[in-house]
């Protein structure tokens, strides 16, 4: 809902961080309340940080669940191709079951592109290698 201070304190590690380092700053947010969203983006684009969201307006509503906000279940799934290609980091509570497949979908995308890169440079050398031959 309206309540993002432990996401805001977290990010401003983050961005701090990203900003020191002199990297771009894309922050992917994910939230079943329209309200976090807002709030989040409002509070990124105040710190020059590019705010990435899903468009749930595709995806339907659900209103009868007090606990999640309208866009729990399907919308989860929107915000999970969001952000299935996110390798930098999780903002979040980590006991959740969602934010903890979010964790193992970036470690994955880490591991995978820590691989790729060796791999390029693998074939790179071997490039290397039979050129000067």
């Amino acid at each position: 809902g309206s309540y993002v201070e432990a996401e805001t304190k977290c990010l401003n590690k983050m961005v701090t961080y990203l900003k020191d380092a002199e990297q771009s700053c894309e922050v992917f947010i994910m939230s079943d309340r329209p309200k976090t969203i807002d709030l989040l983006i409002e509070w990124l684009l105040a710190r020059n940080c590019t705010a990435i969201a899903a468009n749930h307006d595709l995806g339907p509503k659900i209103e009868d669940i007090a606990e999640h906000g309208p866009w729990s279940g399907a919308g989860f799934l929107l915000d999970l191709q969001v952000v299935g290609a996110v390798e930098g980091g999780v903002v979040g509570e980590e006991h959740r079951s969602s934010t903890a497949l979010v964790i193992y979908q970036v470690d994955y995308n880490r591991r995978m592109r820590a691989f790729e890169r060796s791999h390029e440079k693998k074939a790179k050398c071997l490039a290397d290698l039979q050129s000067s031959e």
